[in-house]
């Protein structure tokens, strides 16, 4: 057993033992030689000895002996260790001597909201670091043991350092992924042994969530794994900084590290506005901007509407994204179109699969000159085919939709919006999902005619969701009172300008 005072490989003298855990020894050791100290890491054989130890091992060696940043302890050599009761591989690198957050934290010390934002601006920029190599390096571990902190110097909550890089992992690594991490620390992807760069995010954001209340995350977490932000005693626009880093799926966290550095840098500037509650970042413009009320956003002279008496649209306002449930509506019109349709369909490719048969019955296609006649009569029949087979096509996709569509639900997220179609037969229940970018705009356009070549014909009443170059219309059947109550509560509720467009003569 190596224990201090012991003179490891007549060069390093062990002070004392910095923690031991699954076959891992980890020891601050002075250099005889260089007078330097030391961390090592041992990794032993024995009973508890795992391969895929090994692998995390010399993973982190590699990663210490490729990345240079000052707040990163350095390699310094990896070797191995054969000693008759110790066998095993050692990591030799930098020792920095400052506590961890978690060491401060047993000593009785509290963190303000100024230190933590301190502490989180400078994990940030080594996790930018870290995530900008190729492949991006993900640690997988952040939590209050691995973050170190100095002395307070000045108006500084003093240097931050990110250490113990044993459960690092590329993005670039593929087979299977261990499961890594700390319970609490580590979020639901991580669980499945798949880590981005937004776990790092969430391990941050749980690790200053513990320093401001002083109780461990996973206390902290609901039935949905997430956590309850409420308890925080900070201004809200960090509390929604912070809920934002801690959303329970990685894609609902932000885009990468600059992002969420930048959101962090924003936030001073936009404090300086009093009484603003509920916060959002605008990815585009680099700015918060708070959720106004629909009063001072609207256009003039449009009402403010309210959800029409015998609606079934469900709208809720939650934690992470807005939800609206749009209902099965009796399409009896449709189903009525969509007959005539089928039958035109069915009549259509009928005939002229009849009128192909008739001709190769009739030509015995013993001859050259017959088969030609035969295949000139299909080919003069393509064209009509294209028309039937498409018309077919147009009513199996329609009647999918109108039996066995039963509802049809939008997901509002900071970031994107997730549709969703939820279809039954019988006792079978499956769902269609896409994703689309977040609206800019949205635009509540009424029924009105248009006269194309001396004719006028009538368009519904449609409410566009504008996607920068792109437009989302959103109908399912919906009233045009309902269509203008529901831009209005979106507009306000993500933020976004409302345009209810009006032109004389219209319905």
């Amino acid at each position: 057993m190596l224990m201090p005072g012991q003179t490891l490989l007549n060069r390093y003298y062990i002070e004392r033992q910095l923690g031991q855990r699954l076959g891992r020894l980890t020891l601050l050791v002075t250099d005889q030689e260089t007078r330097q100290r030391l961390v090592l890491k041992v990794l032993s054989f024995g009973s508890q000895f795992d391969w895929q130890d090994h692998k995390l091992f010399e993973r982190e060696a590699a990663l210490l002996k490729a990345v240079k940043h000052p707040a990163i302890p350095q390699y310094v050599d990896f070797f191995d260790l054969d000693l008759p009761d110790c066998r095993g591989f050692v990591l030799a690198q930098s020792y920095i001597d400052a506590p961890s957050l978690q060491e401060w934290m047993q000593l009785g010390r509290s963190f303000s909201t100024a230190e933590v934002q301190q502490i989180a601006q400078a994990v940030l920029q080594i996790l930018l670091y870290l995530h900008s190599q190729h492949p991006p390096i993900i640690h997988r571990d952040i939590k209050p043991s691995n973050i170190l902190l100095s002395d307070r110097t000045g108006n500084s909550v003093g240097s931050v350092y990110l250490v113990d890089f044993g459960a690092v992992q590329t993005l670039a690594s593929s087979g299977t992924q261990t499961v890594v991490g700390s319970y609490g620390y580590m979020p639901m992807e991580q669980f499945g042994g798949r880590a981005v760069s937004a776990s790092d995010l969430y391990s941050l954001g749980a690790t200053l969530v513990e320093l401001l209340t002083g109780r461990h995350p996973a206390d902290l977490l609901d039935e949905q794994h997430q956590l309850q932000l409420h308890l925080l005693e900070v201004p809200p626009i960090l509390a929604s900084w912070l809920g934002w880093l801690t959303q329970p799926h990685s894609y609902q966290r932000p885009l990468s590290t600059q992002v969420a550095l930048d959101a962090l840098q924003a936030i001073p500037q936009a404090m300086q506005l009093p009484g603003q509650k509920d916060w959002v970042w605008q990815l585009e413009q680099k700015r918060w901007v708070t959720r106004v009320a629909l009063s001072r956003r609207q256009q003039p002279g449009v009402p403010r509407r309210q959800q029409p008496q015998g609606s079934q649209v469900v709208l809720q306002q939650l934690p992470d994204h807005i939800s609206v449930t749009f209902p099965d509506n009796d399409r009896v019109g449709a189903g009525c179109l969509l007959m005539l349709l089928g039958s035109f369909s069915i009549s259509w490719n009928s005939f002229l699969a009849k009128f192909l048969w008739e001709r190769m019955a009739a030509s015995s296609m013993t001859t050259f000159a017959e088969f030609l006649n035969i295949l000139g009569q299909f080919i003069w029949t393509v064209p009509f085919w294209i028309v039937g087979l498409y018309t077919a096509y147009f009513f199996i996709a329609q009647m999918y939709e109108l039996l066995l569509l039963k509802q049809t639900q939008a997901k509002f997220y900071s970031q994107h919006v997730s549709w969703h179609k939820y279809y039954r037969l019988g006792h079978w229940h499956w769902q269609h999902s896409r994703q689309t970018l977040t609206p800019e705009k949205l635009v509540y356009v009424p029924t009105h005619f248009c006269d194309d070549d001396n004719r006028r014909y009538k368009i519904d009443a449609q409410l566009e969701l504008h996607l920068g170059a792109s437009k989302e219309l959103i109908d399912q059947g919906l009233s045009e009172l309902e269509m203008q109550w529901l831009a209005q509560e979106l507009s306000e509720k993500l933020d976004i300008p409302y345009e209810h467009v009006q032109k004389k003569n219209w319905l």
